[in-house]
């Protein structure tokens, strides 16, 4: 058992199984452990180029990065594609007081003093792969396909392409480079113009990564165009991909292992207070295939098939073993855990796996606490459970005798963040593309376990099917009708039932009415929930109706205008149904039954249906409706000349056919608009009076407040103090 703590150096990476990754990190484990430092890798498993909602919640792997535990911190600044997280991660980094080395292109987000930048020298690589063409071949019509324009990593290997050409009196021509995007797809756009004739086809083409390489030889090849013969390609930095391709491609490997071990000798001086040392870019190598007359390193491409049949090999016995469905059915995390040991063969190589939960993993909306229940899962090694804080590294680091590398993978199940898993190795190696499935499986087995705890825990308060509704998650028939049986009004509160009609409307003025109901009954749902809050009882019984138990003084009057001016500003239902589609009404329960008092209201709401039905042959009724809508979803329009801006024509007629159409006159129904929105400013705000008088359109708050009074009968403070007790 180590008892020190050795200093731990922070790699932050994206997605280490791949092959540039892995290089690297050969390199710093081997003059991490020389040097007896322990070496902690933070890295995601997608590193999605466009942000996936689903996929946010693994890039919190990399907060781990503000543990006290951490000496200093290695950016591996070209695994991410994602420069919004490169962001997220510099201000992570720029928290810490450490030394920080980045590996590869310089990024703005980095560019304090305090932060060292160690790269190959694209330029000298890709004028030596050009240097190759020109000097072993003889070709001098060569163009070029590189990266992003304005990019400097693009910029630098185009830099390197131009330099040999000119330093071989080769004049370079605009169009003899190209610019793309560094994936295959480039490649093949390229190939395209060369085919169809556009552009004429030269001697060789250099491709600034494999990549895109791998698209102009798999495009060439399907159009009979032969390489090397019709024309050379070759590539940069030695992709694993490469053994798929024929003929196999000659690559420029960039040197990156020595830039491993050159950040972590930086690091050293500066935590010793030694002289740094100077850095000269580790030259490239070339490797040689068939996509130019020259011969294929033979040793290099069966080592890279060997490797290549090898991981084949291993993934089909990862996707054929049953480990998701024994995880799926394990009943406890001890169980789980278990299973997990029993498949941890899937890992290569691996010394230790540690499964890391928060302590509060398994809850409906968990706060992700700090301390975390932590054990091994290698059966063979002590699996007793330990909990440590998130940030304590040293409760497993010092589990071993010897520097060692630990790979941090966050586990996670779409936005739900579980923990992470620690996998431990104490020689120069890494995990491969095969432990992505392995932690999906792990993700998913313990998403299954949390619906399990959750379900039995919801079974035992009720039966979900009989008693919610689907569409709005309110109470259906079956819940409210309980509800209603176990309602006990308390504080000398009068229990009121509610009934809240909507959707009745004369269709053939508004959008279709199938198409936007659905819609339509949510955000009256909302609205309904929002008038409940926390404390009264609501549920939605089916035909657009929504029945709410109310515990209140205020009276059945003030409870079912409030409902209604709640309702009124959820502006997706009126879009869809308007004003004259809301009919609320209630009865004070005293000892009345549900049915009794369900019935009374039913035929309340179908007489207002009827007696609206009426209006819908007058003239003009749906030119007033529409008018009526406007006015009482912007009743602040209605004073002075924003009158205008809802109806422009003769307003003496307007008026005579409004009071047919509703039964109410012009002038006070656009009181009654802003006393609703005053209501609703009431009953769901904190707003002072002034405010909620400037919002409903008065200048003078005194005269608003006088208004109020005079139409509802109690001061504005009145109506607040009883709607919201």
């Amino acid at each position: 058992m180590n008892t020190s703590e050795r200093p731990i150096i922070a790699v932050v990476t994206a997605v280490v199984s791949q092959s540039a990754q892995k290089e690297l990190m050969l390199g710093i484990f081997e003059q991490a452990q020389g040097s007896g430092y322990d070496t902690a890798v933070f890295s995601n498993i997608y590193n999605m180029s466009q942000t996936d909602e689903n996929l946010i919640c693994e890039q919190r792997i990399y907060d781990l990065i503000l543990s006290d535990h951490i000496a200093a911190v290695i950016l591996d600044s070209e695994a991410f594609v994602n420069a919004s997280l490169i962001h997220d991660i510099s201000k992570l980094i720029m928290k810490k007081n450490t030394p920080v080395i980045l590996v590869g292109e310089q990024l703005p987000d980095f560019s304090d003093p305090r932060f060292f930048c160690i790269n190959t020298s694209d330029i000298s690589d890709l004028e030596s792969l050009t240097d190759h063409l020109i000097e072993a071949h003889g070709y001098t019509k060569i163009d070029m396909l590189t990266g992003p324009q304005e990019n400097n990593i693009s910029e630098n290997r185009l830099e390197g392409y131009r330099n040999s050409l000119r330093r071989h009196c080769i004049l370079p021509e605009d169009n003899s480079y190209f610019y793309g995007d560094f994936w295959m797809t480039s490649g093949v756009a390229l190939a395209s113009r060369y085919i169809s004739g556009e552009l004429k086809l030269p001697e060789a083409i250099v491709c600034a990564n494999d990549c895109m390489a791998f698209g102009l030889m798999r495009t060439f090849g399907q159009h009979n165009i032969k390489v090397p013969e019709d024309v050379a390609v070759v590539g940069y930095e030695l992709s694993e991909r490469r053994v798929y391709y024929s003929p196999s491609l000659t690559v420029y490997k960039r040197n990156r292992r020595p830039l491993g071990q050159k950040a972590v000798m930086y690091i050293d001086s500066i935590l010793n207070g030694t002289k740094i040392p100077d850095l000269t870019p580790p030259p490239g190598e070339l490797i040689c295939g068939e996509s130019c007359p020259c011969h294929e390193n033979t040793e290099i491409y069966h080592e890279q098939l060997e490797y290549a049949l090898h991981m084949k090999e291993h993934e089909l016995n990862v996707l054929l073993s049953t480990m998701e469905q024994k995880l799926t059915a394990s009943r406890n995390p001890d169980e789980f855990a278990v299973i997990m040991g029993e498949f941890h063969w899937m890992i290569r190589y691996v010394q230790d796996i540690f499964l890391c939960l928060y302590t509060d993993w398994y809850e409906n909306h968990p706060a992700l606490s700090s301390v975390m229940s932590c054990r091994s899962i290698i059966p063979w090694l002590d699996t007793t459970s330990f909990e440590a804080h998130k940030y304590d590294f040293a409760s497993i680091f010092r589990r071993e005798t010897d520097p060692s590398v630990y790979y941090f993978t966050p586990v996670f199940f779409s936005t739900r963040l579980f923990g992470h898993l620690v996998l431990k190795y104490n020689k120069t190696d890494s995990y491969d593309e095969a432990f992505r499935t392995w932690v999906k499986s792990v993700s998913i087995g313990l998403e299954f376990l949390r619906m399990k705890n959750d379900i039995q825990y919801l079974l035992s308060c009720q039966d979900l099917s009989n008693f919610r509704d689907t569409l709005t998650g309110m109470y259906n028939k079956n819940g409210i009708r309980h509800a209603f049986r176990s309602a006990v009004p308390h504080d000398s509160k009068d229990l009121y039932f509610i009934m809240l009609r909507v959707c009745i409307n004369d269709t053939s003025s508004f959008k279709t009415v199938g198409e936007y109901k659905v819609d339509a009954l949510i955000s009256a749902s909302k609205a309904v929930q929002e008038f409940c809050g926390n404390h009264d009882i609501s549920g939605y019984m089916g035909d657009q109706k929504f029945i709410c138990l109310v515990q209140s003084n205020a009276g059945i009057d003030l409870l079912c205008s409030t409902v209604s001016a709640i309702m009124i500003q959820h502006s997706e239902y009126m879009n869809f149904f308007g004003i004259n589609s809301i009919f609320c009404t209630g009865e004070l329960c005293g000892e009345k039954d549900f049915e009794s008092l369900y019935e009374t209201c039913l035929q309340r709401a179908e007489s207002y249906q009827l007696g609206i039905e009426k209006n819908y042959s007058f003239a003009h009724y749906n030119e007033m409706l529409t008018l009526r809508n406007s006015i009482y979803t912007t009743p602040e329009l209605t004073f002075g000349q924003g009158l205008q801006k809802l109806y422009s024509n003769n307003m003496n007629s307007m008026r005579l056919m409004y009071k047919k159409c509703f039964d109410i006159s012009f002038h006070q129904d656009c009181i009654n608009a802003r006393i609703a929105k005053a209501k609703y400013y009431l009953a769901t705000t904190s707003l002072n009076l002034t405010d909620i008088a400037e919002k409903c359109g008065y200048v003078d708050h005194k005269y608003f407040q006088r208004q109020f009074t005079s139409n509802v009968g109690i001061t504005a403070k009145q109506y607040r103090n009883l709607i919201k007790t």
